[in-house]
């Protein structure tokens, strides 16, 4: 089991995963095995934090502790999902971003839902097939060379 320190930052494992945050909804595909992840409840905006390069702990401090989830309940679910996305190989530790990580304030006053990964299997064939998965660093396609 990987254990994880609240105060380190994780990035995608770029080129080979992408992700997209939209309505809400983390999109992730590991264009490698061909699977795709959606992340829902408080997983997108986790996601967001690992897209701007956040340490985990301001990702925790940006949700509001409330009854049902206190400060430590969070962190917990928080630190579950960081641990299913190494675990799938969709993050790495990102030593550079931890140097440079910004001091800035998280935002506040998220409402937390325990965040959720599903996985999906069944565009594997296709996705593995596609040129599309052939990517520059930015995760653009790069056009195969004409013979």
């Amino acid at each position: 089991m990987l254990t994880l320190d609240p105060s380190n930052v994780y990035r995608l494992k770029a080129p080979s995963v992408v992700a997209r945050v939209i309505d809400g909804e983390a999109i992730l595909i590991a264009f490698e095995s061909g699977t795709y992840f959606s992340a829902r409840g408080s997983g997108a905006a986790i996601v967001e934090g690992v897209l701007a390069s956040t340490p985990i702990s301001r990702i925790i401090g940006a949700f509001t502790p409330t009854d049902s989830f206190p400060r430590a309940e969070i962190t917990r679910h928080v630190l579950l999902f960081m641990q299913q996305l190494c675990e799938e190989g969709l993050v790495v530790p990102d030593a550079q971003a931890e140097d440079a990580a910004e001091d800035g304030q998280e935002p506040r006053g998220l409402v937390f839902d325990p965040p959720t990964l599903e996985k999906y299997r069944d565009l594997e064939d296709l996705l593995v097939l596609d040129p599309i998965h052939d990517v520059d660093a930015m995760g653009w396609p790069e056009a195969k060379a004409r013979r």
